[in-house]
């Protein structure tokens, strides 16, 4: 019975989407221009999945999220799907597949089988436990938005995970995941539907296994990262854009400027992606009647949540202007540890300067995996961009007819790096796959195109062949982890406690703790998702709610601010309380907790041994696994120190 309500609920998120985005086309006349339906169906889908987590905002502000309300939305959504059947009409016909066609949509049955085995197992990735699948997940206990005072992770535009929650409240963990993965195709499909203009459909299924076996994608698509649906975002608001050029129209040009605001309130990037966009829309004999046309769209698709922001802490990009314009100090931020977390996300998130020099060589830095904080290699973007460079080049410089088309998608794609890598935020390159597929839809049918001509397309064949063969090759090793859960008898514990840190210790504070607890975990993000008491995320680098950096040594104020949370308890890793485990970056803090400890005022109930690795994929295969301590503390406040 679970498995089938799961099933409807992620069917009818799906199904609510399209018909929420082909009744959007409908209203904006795109529908007509848009070349087959499955362009209108894809592009239907990414819209609905933008004005489903736009919708959801004002139930969950107003303290109203609740199972009803998600299913009310979805069935409105299924509903509009029966009234804009018409606009589907064709999808299903095809002509007859060739020998080739069959070999690539059996690749492409492979990848989606492992993308299943992927859904099915209980998510284990960091930062989609720590907040992607958190935060909703609060939401819904809680009944309503709640402002979480986290840089980075809290604070955040949270229009994707607004589905998160109407997946997670409708069908549970398992319709969260199996949501996560359908979303994870979204920009996949788009950008097939896409370059079939262009394109055969053989061509363009090879770009679409390419795209959907992009490490950058393995790393985040089958679970709550928000890079793979801002893409599909990004792509649909490109298309739009085009569209409404070639058709000069300005509704079109609207419905662009929304899917920018879609990625403008599912994260921070979406700013930059927005500004690049804008640019090349005021580049136009009617530049500022369309840049407002466009300007008003997105704000009116991304304002929330920037809104939300400014209403609790007098900043919409906490805590970028409270740093940067010294805005008055909160109870959430305040100018010392504003510094402290510019200096800590400077030497975390920016390895190279930035110069001329690396702004240039960035793309040889991370395809090479030269620059390993870059993560080029593991959760990259793939060699297929290099390998189509020259043909893409020279193919797009002899087009005369629909340059401009071609030149599009990749001056927004620049602008935007461009921005991104100067701008002092993170230099991951997985943060550039919102773009990626802007430079593919672009570069590929040009590249495909000359190499046609001049008769060189064996070469090309088997040098994307032996990309594609590398990256099923990458994707294979990353589904046997998820494989050997599904078809062995492992829970779903003993999967977390297999590939998550402290997954033993969460466990063992829901076995034992009561709803009248509530305990604070201290540097283990993932753990979030996983503790089921009522909790407070502790982390040194983007919160000061609770002061943990490790320059801390000042127990009282420690404790007043724990005391000032609710916290009972404190769960906290061997390297915040053993001197001998302490890297040099932490000075004072284990100092803290060690007089606390011996004043009485934290008392260890519980030790656990937990274990941890670097790679989840390679541990299954000889990789390597150490084993951490884990100290579950109580608070005993009576015993503790108190300010004056």
């Amino acid at each position: 019975m679970t498995l089938l309500i799961s099933l409807a609920a992620v069917s009818g998120m799906i199904m609510a989407s399209i018909g929420f985005g082909l009744i959007a086309l409908r209203a904006f006349g795109a529908e007509k221009f848009l070349h087959s339906a499955l362009e209108r169906a894809m592009s239907g889908f990414v819209l609905g999945i933008g004005i489903l987590g736009w919708l959801l905002f004002f139930p969950g502000a107003l303290g109203a999220f609740s199972p009803a309300v998600f299913w009310g939305a979805m069935a409105a959504g299924v509903a509009a799907l029966f009234s804009r059947m018409s606009s589907l009409k064709g999808l299903a016909a095809s002509r007859p597949l060739k020998p080739m066609d069959i070999a690539l949509f059996s690749v492409l049955a492979v990848i989606a089988v492992f993308d299943l085995l992927e859904a099915i197992a209980p998510a284990a990735d960091a930062d989609t436990l720590a907040y992607h699948f958190a935060l909703p997940r609060d939401f819904v206990a809680n009944g309503e938005i709640l402002f979480n005072a986290r840089a980075v992770t809290g604070a955040i535009p949270l229009l994707v995970h607004m589905t998160y929650a109407a997946a997670l409240a409708t069908g549970g963990e398992l319709s969260l995941n199996l949501w996560a993965a359908a979303t994870g195709w979204a920009p996949g499909l788009l950008l097939y539907a896409v370059v079939r203009r262009h394109l055969s459909r053989t061509w363009s299924l090879v770009l679409l296994a390419l795209f959907l076996t992009t490490p950058a994608i393995l790393y985040g698509g089958g679970n709550g990262q928000i890079e793979t649906r801002c893409a599909a975002f990004a792509l649909c608001a490109v298309l739009f854009l085009l569209v409404s050029e070639r058709e000069a129209s300005y509704r079109v040009l609207a419905l662009a400027g929304i899917c920018a605001g879609f990625f403008i309130a599912a994260k921070y990037f979406g700013l930059i992606f927005a500004g690049a966009t804008g640019l090349v829309v005021l580049c136009h004999r009617d530049g500022l009647k369309r840049g407002t046309v466009f300007g008003i769209a997105a704000l009116v698709a991304g304002f929330q949540w920037y809104m939300w922001n400014y209403i609790h802490t007098g900043d919409p990009v906490f805590p970028l202007l409270t740093n940067m314009l010294q805005l008055p100090e909160t109870a959430y931020w305040n100018s010392e540890f504003g510094k402290y977390f510019s200096e800590t996300q400077a030497k975390s998130e920016l390895p190279l300067d930035r110069s001329i020099t690396n702004w240039l060589l960035y793309p040889i830095f991370s395809i090479f995996n030269v620059v390993e904080q870059l993560e080029g290699g593991r959760t990259g973007l793939g060699v297929v961009t290099l390998l189509i460079l020259p043909a893409a080049v020279i193919g797009i410089l002899r087009t005369s007819d629909g340059r401009r088309e071609l030149l599009v998608p990749l001056i927004i794609a620049g602008v935007f790096f461009t921005i991104w890598f100067f701008s002092g935020t993170t230099q991951r390159t997985r943060h550039l796959l919102p773009v990626y597929p802007l430079v593919l839809a672009t570069a590929f049918p040009a590249a495909i195109g000359w190499a046609r001509q001049t008769r060189l397309l064996w070469p090309a064949s088997a040098g994307l062949s032996a990309a594609l063969i590398i990256q099923l090759t990458g994707h294979s090793l990353f589904t046997v982890n998820y494989a050997r859960h599904v078809f062995s008898s492992e829970t779903r514990w003993e999967f977390l406690e297999r590939n998550v840190t402290g997954a033993n210790a969460a466990k063992w504070i829901n076995e034992n703790f009561r709803e009248n607890a509530r305990i604070g975990f201290m540097g283990e993000r993932q753990l979030a998702f996983l503790i089921e008491v009522p909790s407070f995320m502790i982390h040194p680098h983007i919160q000061t709610v609770i002061d943990a950096r490790p320059s801390n040594g000042d127990e009282k104020r420690f404790v007043e601010q724990t005391r000032r949370q609710g916290l009972t308890h404190l769960l906290i890793n061997e390297k915040w309380f053993n001197p001998r485990k302490t890297t040099p970056e932490i000075k004072l803090f284990p100092g803290l907790i060690n007089r606390l400890l011996d004043q009485g005022c934290l008392v260890g109930i519980q030790k656990l041994d937990t274990n941890s690795f670097p790679s989840r994929t390679l541990s299954g295969f000889g990789g390597r696994i150490w084993r951490q301590k884990f100290l579950i503390l109580k608070i005993d406040y009576p015993k503790c120190p108190v300010t004056s």
